[in-house]
């Protein structure tokens, strides 16, 4: 900090207390002076007239007013005493830290004044300072609150953003793919079994096609709500993209897995989606994978996308659970099976 304003703050409060107590000890001094004298001279008066009323000696007289000199000089002396020392005790303990908290403020302003505080440094009243930054800085740190806030706000959306489907509301893809490995590492600790379910809506693109897409939307809406609405807390579940779903539960076995599927299979089939007044039936094809050591989530994936195709093959709205009989070559595209047997349908 400058050497100027170390200067200017210290002589500026040195003096002004140092002078405003030196003024009332002074003060409270001569009121304990004038009365001591006071005293002296009505002691001293009172001595005389017994004195003169004894027929006493000059000499007598002259021990009296002897004694009140030296009754006064004492007095003046422990009156000085007293004021030096109240002096020196106020300097410290108020003084010195006024002070100190003056030099703090202003060493503080040069990195307030980024912020647009800026304090006057020819300013007479101390305590008006310290008061006028209080308050500068109240309302500075109250914008930034506010500040704070919006941007929290934006963090928050920003998040959702990035991990939240837009159109359903649950976990997207990324963000599912990201959970999943601190729940299996859970279910690994716990020793339980894990399962990866891929849900694909039956004949969505005639949906669409029928209905529209805004129609194809509530029902990828509602399809959603229900199956979140069912899942436990402790399972996942996202949309993986398009008309597929994907989650992640754990299970003792196999059979309680399909289970699940199958309870989930029944939710979505057994009342139609609602849509400007039209009834859209929707029906879920489910493929289940187990994952295992040496099946990781990419692998559980593939393995479920498998026995979602056989699910589809088989006629669809149904639950299949994956195992090595699959056919090892690839699979064919389950949107074209979908679309391709849609239009045998409307052909028929």
């Amino acid at each position: 900090m400058d050497k100027k304003k170390v200067v200017y703050a210290k002589s500026s409060v040195d003096s002004k207390i140092k002078k405003t107590f030196l003024i009332a000890c002074v003060g409270l001094a001569v009121v304990f002076a004038l009365v001591s004298i006071i005293s002296i001279i009505v002691i001293t008066l009172y001595s005389m007239s017994q004195i003169d009323n004894s027929d006493g000696t000059e000499a007598v007289r002259n021990i009296g007013i002897l004694f009140s000199i030296l009754t006064l000089v004492i007095t003046g002396w422990l009156t000085f005493v007293v004021v030096k020392k109240s002096i020196k005790i106020l300097h410290k303990a108020i003084c010195k830290p006024m002070l100190e908290l003056i030099l703090s403020i202003r060493k503080a302003n040069e990195g307030l004044e980024e912020i647009g505080i800026v304090m006057a440094d020819d300013t007479e009243d101390e305590i008006a300072l310290i008061n006028s930054v209080y308050f500068k800085m109240t309302k500075q740190l109250k914008t930034h609150i506010d500040d704070i806030m919006k941007l929290s706000g934006l963090t928050e959306k920003f998040e959702n953003s990035a991990h939240y489907d837009a159109l359903t509301g649950v976990y997207n893809r990324r963000r599912f793919g990201e959970l999943i490995q601190t729940h299996a590492v859970i279910a690994a600790k716990k020793n339980e079994p894990t399962f990866i379910c891929m849900l694909d809506l039956d004949l969505f693109k005639k949906v669409n096609d029928t209905y529209g897409h805004a129609a194809g939307d509530e029902v990828l809406k509602v399809v959603a709500e229900k199956i979140k609405g069912t899942v436990r807390p402790y399972d996942l579940f996202g949309r993986y993209g398009g008309e597929e779903f994907v989650m992640f539960l754990s299970a003792p076995d196999s059979e309680i897995a399909i289970s699940f599927a199958e309870r989930i299979r029944l939710i979505v089939n057994e009342s139609p989606v609602h849509f400007e007044g039209i009834d859209i039936p929707v029906s879920t094809s489910i493929g289940v994978a187990q994952m295992s050591p040496d099946r990781n989530y990419d692998e559980a994936i593939k393995a479920a996308d498998e026995a979602l195709y056989k699910a589809k093959a088989n006629g669809r709205n149904r639950v299949e659970l994956y195992n090595a009989e699959i056919s090892a070559g690839e699979a064919p595209d389950k949107d074209s099976k979908d679309s391709k047997d849609s239009k045998k349908t409307e052909s028929k």
